[in-house]
């Protein structure tokens, strides 16, 4: 793994991509709580739908009214949390761009990778949910209805998964370089 935190020193505007690193990370970081919530619900509480917090409930009910004003509230609430879960995922691919610019490694490569094919996962759910009514993708079988229970118990831990495997390469990362700062 090689560093360029040098480059701080050297060119203004890497400050502003620092900082950029910084706050998509630390909203990863929150958006990935809402998954730990919900599979620790999903496992000690229930599994007949979804769990969301209420600051998770919040924000998708501000997406909704935000993006969507004129929409009945049912729809409101359904698109705000494919559209909130859009932007999200597209804050920490942001996140992850401005970290490869400081950042050589394979496991930011990796999480680049998959955070991109997570994200077009949430392009397709969010456009087919705005134009069609229904949510499809990978993680929906295409809309295909096996049974409601088999279908939120994937599309929970398909989730759960895609933020899992490119947060913890991301914060190996991180404390790697951690790690090389506070040798030097």
């Amino acid at each position: 793994m090689y560093t360029y935190f040098s480059r701080l020193r050297t060119y203004p505007l890497t400050w502003l991509i620092f900082i950029i690193a910084i706050v998509c990370l630390a909203a990863q970081v929150v958006h990935f709580g809402e998954h730990v919530a919900q599979v620790f619900s999903w496992i000690a509480v229930q599994q007949q739908k979804a769990y969301m917090t209420p600051f998770g409930m919040w924000c998708m009910h501000q997406v909704g009214m935000l993006l969507f004003p004129h929409a009945d509230p049912v729809r409101q609430a359904y698109l705000g949390f494919e559209f909130l879960h859009l932007i999200g995922n597209g804050i920490f691919l942001i996140g992850i761009i401005a970290l490869r610019y400081f950042v050589r490694s394979r496991k930011v490569v990796w999480a680049l990778f998959i955070e991109t094919f997570h994200l077009y996962e949430h392009i397709s759910l969010s456009l087919s949910a705005l134009f069609i009514g229904k949510s499809i993708g990978l993680s929906t079988f295409f809309g295909l209805q096996i049974s409601p229970w088999v279908n939120l118990s994937y599309r929970v831990w398909w989730h759960f998964l895609f933020n899992l495997i490119p947060s913890v390469l991301i914060a190996m990362v991180v404390y790697e370089v951690w790690k090389c700062r506070s040798e030097k």
